[in-house]
């Protein structure tokens, strides 16, 4: 017990040491400063901080250390993910003192900051500053040197490249920024653009990357010799890019796959309309009288496609719409081909499904108040009533609604003020109470999103309305599954595009060399824009290698099996009409045969 007390009284004894030791130095400002220093190597951020403003309301006229205590705070705060913080000091530095060591530290602890909020843009812009101040000092150039990446370069957005192009002077940023430019443009199967820049690496830059870009080189040279093309248009920039990169990453595994094994080459041209129509126009007016291109994919957004059908006709040149489904489509020019099936015919094929399949009678509707709300809910009323069937009543949302109580409240209210609906009014027994609840044979669901299901199916059930809910391939999605089963078991789901086809092996294949090369699976669009492709070179490998043999093949086709599902354009007028209906069971999606 004494050697515990005698042991107590020297720990305190030395911590009451050790706190005069501290007093002691830090009432030194050059004993303070090296002290800082020791707990910043250490990296004891969070306490250089709090020393740092210590040692600033014990000094406040001296300024030997100042600089250096600024640049130590700003990193420290960077390095403890004060970003705002960090860059406010680092910007009164800039403003403040105007010597190169001071400004090059600054701008790279900027950079950092920068590069912390993805910003690669201005990440590159400030290294490239801070490496013209740190001419003469080595040990920061090589820090700089150290901190650059591949990723700054990779994640730039097409237009900066131009921008950065211009504003930097170090050899380093320039050719790594003509290098991924290049790779851009040939990504985007742009091959002359790429080609410019290659070989101006390659004259200028002759160390940089050289077995690389002479390889890229003769992979363009043999691209560019091929005559017979294929052309998409879609939106490779800007607000719907993802979309269009779908898209094309699809065709290009397709056309890297064919021309591989085929003798019969065939090239891939990329055409960014950034979803405007007025720049779809100025496309074909620029590039589609060259006979060479045989066919055009796209495009993605409904405008767009409007404006390539009409010109489709006038040029001439097949257009295969993977995504549209606009009524009367391919009324716009006999060389437009529709492979998503329009509204219209979605309505009408699901009503007759359900009425004369699934020998349903009595149905509510609720769609969204929109253009494709209205026109595929007036298709499957009208087919469902003209078969026998009864439509109750018609409920429209807003785009962005979730609560729908009064809406259901209003459908409630008609059925009981209406003496002819009083066979779909039964009886349950609630927690000792009775109440009414409201039986239909089917709830059809035409949702825009899937977040439209998953709020009203749940204040359907609340209000006691039961029936077998039908939707549309917005509900094919896993957040489905959120939803209790038994509310929505047995659900009928109708889709252009087959989602059952597990055993197609070139399904499968696509999928697994999609994943492999881009990290994802692939989207509807990404199959669609497979098929389209498929579709011309599958006429090319029949002989059909000119326009107008191309044309004759389309009109012809039917029942062509493709990764998405099958087509056929001789029903209705160049339009795909191919429906496939799914039982919900499980987690599952059971295709009906």
């Amino acid at each position: 017990m004494k050697k515990l007390f005698i042991f107590i009284v020297l720990f305190y004894i030395s911590i009451l040491g050790q706190q005069n030791q501290d007093e002691a130095y830090k009432s030194d400002p050059d004993k303070y400063f090296d002290f800082i220093l020791k707990q910043y190597k250490e990296q004891n951020f969070s306490q250089v901080v709090n020393y740092i403003d210590d040692y600033n309301s014990r000094f406040p006229q001296n300024n030997i250390h100042n600089l250096s205590l600024l640049l130590i705070k700003a990193n420290s705060l960077y390095e403890l993910g004060a970003l705002n913080k960090a860059e406010y000091i680092i910007n009164n530095i800039l403003s403040a003192y105007n010597d190169s060591s001071s400004v090059g530290t600054s701008l790279f602890i900027l950079a950092k900051i920068y590069k912390a909020r993805f910003d690669y843009r201005n990440t590159i812009l400030t290294l490239d500053k801070s490496l013209l101040y740190a001419k003469n000092d080595e040990y920061l150039r090589e820090k700089i040197l150290n901190f650059i990446e591949d990723t700054f370069f990779e994640d730039l957005k097409f237009e900066d490249y131009s921008f950065l192009l211009g504003q930097c002077k170090n050899d380093i940023f320039i050719k790594n920024l003509l290098y991924f430019n290049a790779l851009k443009f040939y990504d985007m199967n742009k091959m002359q653009e790429a080609k410019v820049l290659f070989t101006k690496l390659r004259d200028e830059y002759p160390d940089f990357k050289s077995y690389v870009i002479k390889r890229y080189l003769k992979e363009i040279d043999s691209f560019l010799a091929i005559n017979n093309k294929i052309a998409i248009i879609a939106p490779l920039s800007g607000k719907y890019q993802f979309y269009g990169e779908a898209f094309l990453n699809s065709a290009k595994l397709l056309l890297d796959n064919f021309n591989r094994e085929s003798n019969y080459k065939v090239k891939l041209v990329a055409f960014d309309n950034r979803g405007d129509p007025i720049k779809t126009a100025e496309i074909f007016k620029r590039d589609f009288l060259n006979d060479s291109i045989l066919a055009l994919i796209g495009p993605i957004r409904a405008s767009s496609s409007i404006a390539a059908g009409i010109l489709a006709g006038i040029y001439n040149i097949p257009l295969i719409a993977p995504t549209v489904v606009i009524d009367s489509f391919t009324n716009l020019g006999n060389t437009v081909y529709q492979m998503s099936v329009p509204t219209t015919i979605q309505g009408r094929a699901i009503a007759e499904y359900c009425v004369s399949h699934e020998e349903m009678h009595n149905f509510l509707i609720i769609a969204p108040l929109s253009s494709y709300g209205e026109k595929i809910v007036r298709s499957f009323a009208d087919l469902a009533e003209k078969l026998g069937a009864r439509v109750i009543d018609t409920l429209y949302y807003d785009e962005g609604q979730q609560d729908y109580r009064n809406l259901l409240d209003d459908f409630i209210n008609k059925i009981l003020s209406d003496s002819s609906y009083i066979d779909l009014i039964d009886t349950v027994t609630v927690e000792d109470s009775v109440r009414q609840f409201y039986k239909l044979d089917g709830i059809f669901i035409p949702a825009s999103k899937i977040n439209d299901v998953l709020y009203l199916v749940p204040q359907i059930i609340s209000k006691l309305i039961s029936g077998r809910f039908i939707g549309n391939s917005i509900w094919m999605n896993d957040k489905l599954f959120s939803i209790d089963y038994h509310f929505i078991k047995g659900a009928i789901i109708a889709s252009d595009i087959d989602m059952s086809e597990l055993n197609n092996v070139e399904k499968n294949n696509f999928i697994s060399q999609y994943k492999a090369k881009y990290g994802k699976s692939p989207s509807n669009i990404a199959l669609k824009s497979y098929d389209a492709i498929n579709l011309i070179l599958s006429g090319c490998k029949q002989g059909y290698s000119r326009r107008a043999d191309l044309l004759t093949y389309l009109d012809t086709l039917s029942n062509y099996q493709g990764i998405a599902g099958r087509y056929n354009f001789t029903k209705y007028k160049r339009t795909n009409s191919s429906i496939y209906f799914f039982h919900l069971k499980g987690k599952s999606f059971i295709r009906v045969n």
